[in-house]
């Protein structure tokens, strides 16, 4: 899953009523999880994101508030522009963004192309940034190497509360559409499925080798044991 974020508006004199815009991702830059995502990573699937994408509220896929108007890639990153539908919801969620509450967006995809960084590829790739990258995964457990996304599949755009990178204002997600393989991708799962990112922590450090070892190397089990947990925590929640 990534996070990252920037800043959007959600009223200016060049947006119509119910419009929001801003950088929904930026590029050559690490998240907290030490993936970079490459110019030209979101070309291929943008037209489809603009044609049939979606507006959620807080990466709820039965709370859809509205569509993407615009969305393309530039020197920057990856900017969007929306409009807000004119539902209770909707009209809720423009009022916390006028008010300032809600000043973050998260984007959720898949990502079928990335590349496993080496040190040599990764420093670089960030040149003189490579040395504050390093000292900020210096202690994330679930840190195992830079990665480069080269190919994302963009599927939806949620103004959201709490994002997990605060340097930043607009976040970047990646939601599953596969079986998580790593510790990684679990606690990606557990986040998509409305965890707080420190809760998905703590349940993939206790959670995650006790679920391989139950399901063991049976693909079948594992999904099953996945499908479980997901109605038991979303039944706890």
């Amino acid at each position: 899953m990534l996070y990252k974020a920037f800043e959007f508006k959600a009223a200016e004199s060049n947006l119509a009523e119910g419009e929001f815009a801003g950088y929904a991702s930026t590029f050559g830059n690490w998240d907290t999880y030490g993936d970079i995502i490459q110019r030209g990573a979101f070309a291929r699937t943008l037209p489809r994101f603009k044609e049939s994408g979606l507006i959620l509220w807080q990466h709820q896929m039965r709370v859809p508030i509205g569509k993407p108007l615009e969305a393309y890639e530039d020197e920057k990153g990856l900017f969007i522009r929306g409009k807000i539908s004119d539902t209770t919801q909707g009209r809720d969620c423009l009022t916390l963004m006028r008010d300032g509450v809600v000043r973050k967006m998260s984007i959720g995809f898949d990502c079928p192309g990335y590349q496993v960084l080496s040190d040599a590829q990764a420093r670089d790739l960030l040149g003189s940034r490579y040395e504050e990258a390093a000292a900020a995964m210096k202690n994330a457990w679930w840190f195992d190497g830079f990665r480069l996304l080269t190919d994302i599949d963009l599927y939806e755009v949620s103004p959201v509360s709490l994002p997990a990178n605060d340097q930043a204002d607009i976040t970047a997600v990646k939601c599953g559409g596969h079986i998580p393989g790593t510790e990684r991708e679990f606690e990606g799962f557990l986040r998509d499925a409305g965890f707080p990112r420190k809760a998905a922590t703590i349940l993939t450090g206790h959670g995650w080798k006790g679920l391989q070892r139950d399901a063991g190397a049976d693909e079948a089990a594992l999904v099953a044991s996945l499908k479980q947990l997901t109605a038991t925590l979303t039944a706890s929640k």
